[in-house]
């Protein structure tokens, strides 16, 4: 096999497949192995990661983006204090690298040592003000420092303030969230823009038929969400699956108050490459609506770092969590044999 192709097309299950059943040689090509490598990382096979990144480490250990590499395959497989070794000695001798002070500040911000992890992220900064990685980091960081550091087992909002709770009306602006609550509506406050929808249907060009309907489909929702859902199926049959319309299927889906399909459209459209935070937003107030509060906490996490300047992360993230963090009592992981059906989707 060529690794280097197929890492290359992204084939990373079919390099490590060969990896293991060719009992390949670790140290023939130290370039094929560190591929191999990250291709275990891509797959989130971590220890296997680690594995193969120290068989190569003495070959590579002057090399500041593969120690970067390696130290955060330790973290991820949660070898903190090594991670922390690795960082705090490459750094010993590569000050100035961008990747060993973003990937430590990382680590740092994990371990909630907040202003350890600003000073490295500052230093990166002033190397290179333009380094998208650390400008996301320090958005993360200033998330969480801002955040109670206290954990409360106060279980008070509980299911039943929860099923009292307005899904989605969080994301609105105050002024909306008044409007929204006189209407009675529940969609967020979304980029309405068609523009902003189909820019993730890379593989065609839509019509401007298809556009206009896309537009009278977005504006039915409020009003007439049963006739905006029969559209949309007509629409998907002609486009496919694509990131936008499972969006617009969530949006619908929230008017009819169906959350369920709600939380897997937006999640669809995540997976189809959406890049669009107002999806984040509400899949962070419908994980807390059903009562998963570290879900939704993590959700505007990503916001934070995603799109810091977000209008509407810090007053949702206010509303649903006045506290500043979420419950510990929380979990989703339950099992109700009453509202679940084996083997079925229900």
């Amino acid at each position: 096999m060529n690794i280097s192709e197929a890492f290359s097309n992204q084939k990373y299950q079919s390099i490590v497949d060969f990896a293991q059943a060719a009992d390949f040689n670790l140290k023939s090509d130290i370039n094929e192995t560190r591929l191999v490598a990250v291709s275990f990382y891509y797959l989130e096979n971590f220890e296997k990661a680690c594995v193969y990144c120290q068989e190569i480490y003495p070959f590579l250990n002057s090399d500041p983006d593969f120690l970067s590499f390696y130290g955060s395959c330790l973290r991820k497989n949660g070898s903190s204090k090594e991670a922390e070794d690795m960082y705090k000695g490459s750094l010993q001798t590569h000050s100035n690298s961008l990747s060993l002070l973003n990937n430590y500040a990382n680590l740092l911000i994990d371990l909630n040592r907040f202003e350890e992890a600003g000073s490295l992220l500052d230093k990166a900064l002033k190397i290179d003000p333009n380094y998208d990685d650390a400008k996301s980091n320090l958005s993360r960081l200033t998330f969480l420092r801002d955040s109670s550091p206290k954990i409360t087992d106060d279980t008070t909002s509980s299911s039943s303030s929860i099923l009292d709770y307005d899904p989605l009306a969080a994301s609105f602006s105050p002024d909306e969230i008044k409007r929204t609550f006189t209407d009675k509506a529940v969609l967020t406050n979304s980029d309405n823009s068609v523009s902003g929808l189909v820019e993730s249907l890379p593989s065609q060009d839509l019509g401007k038929e298809q556009i206009e309907r896309i537009s009278l489909i977005r504006s039915l929702i409020s009003s007439d969400p049963m006739q905006a859902l029969a559209d949309l199926r007509s629409l998907f049959a002609e486009v496919g699956a694509s990131s936008f319309i499972y969006q617009l299927a969530g949006d619908i889906y929230i008017r009819l108050k169906l959350f369920s399909d709600a939380d897997t459209c937006y999640l669809t459209s995540l997976s189809l490459g959406s890049n669009d935070s107002s999806i984040l937003i509400n899949l962070a107030n419908l994980a807390h609506m059903r009562g998963d509060q570290i879900l939704a906490f993590k959700w505007l996490e990503i916001v934070s770092t995603k799109t810091p300047d977000h209008p509407q992360s810090a007053a949702v993230k206010n509303t649903l969590f006045p506290n500043g963090r979420p419950s510990s009592s929380s979990s989703p992981f339950q099992y109700n044999s009453e509202q679940r059906t084996k083997g079925e989707f229900k």
